[in-house]
């Protein structure tokens, strides 16, 4: 029986936006929850999530350390029941598990390197850049809160975002 995935996540997010994209290269197939799940998937996911953060579902990759702390998207739900986040760990992760064509982490270890050191300057630095263009740059015209409110709309079944 194939697996099922649940991509919990938020198109705000430029880390949940990155799993997308890999899980979408590597044709992962999954569900965008709460933005293109159902009700029910939404609350599952959503309930799921809370309890790996309060410690009550296990996280199955990657292992965390004392230092981790969990991020509030994303995370790829397996089989409604493996709680997975991280996503530049999980490019090892599909790496491993989906085949396809091209490796998201290049086999060549200066390559790999180059690739981490990308990685993680857009996870660092990038994220400053993204904030700066959504709440200052655009602050005028700026409709983050409504996007929001439309994706997460479905785990009240109240039309959310809008006044």
């Amino acid at each position: 029986m194939p697996h099922t995935y649940w991509l919990y996540g938020s198109e705000l997010s430029p880390f949940s936006l990155k799993l997308r994209a890999m899980c979408d290269y590597v044709a992962l197939p999954y569900t965008w929850v709460p933005g293109e799940g159902t009700r029910w998937q939404a609350i599952a996911a959503s309930a799921l999530v809370e309890a790996a953060r309060r410690g009550r579902v296990n996280i199955h990759y990657p292992r965390m350390s004392e230092l981790d702390e969990l991020p509030l998207v994303p995370f790829l739900i397996e089989d409604r029941r493996r709680v997975m986040y991280d996503s530049t760990a999980l490019a090892s992760w599909l790496d491993a598990r989906a085949p396809h064509a091209a490796p998201l982490i290049p086999a060549d270890p200066a390559l790999a390197f180059v690739a981490a050191w990308l990685d993680e300057a857009f996870d660092e630095f990038g994220l400053y850049l993204v904030h700066h263009n959504r709440w200052v740059v655009s602050a005028a015209d700026n409709n983050a809160g409504e996007r929001l409110g439309r994706e997460y709309s479905v785990l009240t079944g109240k039309r959310l975002g809008k006044r």
